[in-house]
């Protein structure tokens, strides 16, 4: 398997869990605070460390040279998607 297709699969992988995390999100005005907190909790420590580690040198402000332009370090840049127009 090329290094490609396992950056690729690892992007889908986490695109489908920001997914989750962003249907999560939705329910989050309607949580009582202590949920909010849980839900908040678990993406700072489950989801943005692999954001970080894997996609922020590619895909955020900081990225050299910005990759299919998306930017998964903001919530705006996830919602307008990369090339594509689609959101991640």
């Amino acid at each position: 398997m090329t290094c490609r297709s396992e950056s690729r699969k690892l992007f889908i992988g986490l695109f489908a869990i920001w997914g989750i995390c962003a249907l999560l999100a939705g329910s989050l005005r309607a949580a009582e605070p202590a949920a909010q907190a849980q839900q908040m909790e678990f993406f700072e420590t489950k989801i943005r460390p692999v954001l970080v580690e894997k996609c922020y040198s590619c895909h955020s402000e900081g990225a050299k040279k910005l990759k299919g332009d998306l930017k998964v370090d903001t919530a705006a840049g996830l919602l307008r998607g990369g090339e594509s127009g689609s959101p991640s």
